[in-house]
């Protein structure tokens, strides 16, 4: 695999997490759900309006964003923590912080994770 490749590897991955949790807010919002929390959130935002419910959905995919951008960028700023990719046969990795001049900035702009691999990415057109 070749650098691009791991880094979108990568990418789809935070992507697919992102994504989900994106989801669970749109669960939310239309199905009460089976346990008491998610039928306490239904019933608050059935309460709201339809505008109101737009603007939570935004804060939320604006703090999962944020969320995701932090651990990246905590994770380029650890001396400790490595985050490898490679096959565990051949003991052969590569640091995939490393092949990035930013890892957390990978999540942005319309070459990045976001607006390529998202199903949610109306706030990033």
């Amino acid at each position: 695999m070749d650098k691009q490749q791991i880094l979108d590897e990568l990418g789809q991955l935070i992507i697919d997490t992102r994504d989900h949790s994106i989801e669970w807010f749109d669960k939310y919002t239309n199905n009460p759900g089976k346990t008491d929390q998610a039928k306490q959130y239904h019933e608050f935002l059935s309460r709201c309006s339809e505008k109101q419910v737009r603007e939570f959905r935004e804060i939320v995919i604006t703090l999962v964003d944020k969320t995701l951008h932090s651990l990246l960028h905590g994770l380029e700023g650890s001396d400790n923590m490595h985050l490898v990719h490679g096959d565990r046969e051949k003991y052969e990795a590569v640091d995939i912080i490393e092949m990035s001049d930013g890892i957390g900035g990978e999540l942005y702009t319309e070459e990045g994770w976001i607006y390529r691999f998202s199903e949610f990415k109306e706030q990033y057109r």
